[in-house]
């Protein structure tokens, strides 16, 4: 079984998501990565300058990508923050009405919630709930 390894990329001087191009690593980790703005020119980009998150994989009720940074909308109306726990390796999420204990996104049924925004675009979303984020 295998599924889909992709990214998106948030750069934190822009305050915007910039499209990869091209990713680079080796052993140590991530050394390289060239990113276009608004589609006009491609760039380096120093990794201090930007946030990575992973596809989780999962699709919401809509089909919308589930990736890190997400803040899911759960039919029951929690509202919890899609993060990676590298403790346990998996992605989960957290939010207020989850007492502050992660739980495994593949925990709950994932076809009961939906993308409303990410910590970035939206960090009132993540504001109103008392949800902490590291952003």
């Amino acid at each position: 079984m295998s599924r889909e390894i992709k990214f998106r990329c948030w750069h934190k001087q822009l305050k915007k998501f910039v499209e990869i191009l091209q990713l680079s690593y080796n052993e140590n980790g991530v050394f390289a990565l060239i990113c276009s703005v608004d589609g006009k020119s491609d760039m380096p980009v120093f990794l201090d300058d930007i946030k990575l998150m992973q596809f989780t994989g999962i699709k919401d009720k809509n089909g919308k990508e589930i990736f890190e940074g997400d803040v899911l909308e759960w039919d029951c109306g929690r509202i919890t923050v899609v993060d990676w726990n590298g403790f346990c390796a998996m992605f989960d999420h957290t939010g207020l009405n989850t007492k502050g204990i992660p739980r495994p996104l593949y925990d709950r049924p994932y076809l009961l919630s939906k993308v409303i925004g990410n910590v970035f675009n939206n960090p009132d979303l993540i504001d109103i709930k008392g949800i902490e984020s590291e952003n």
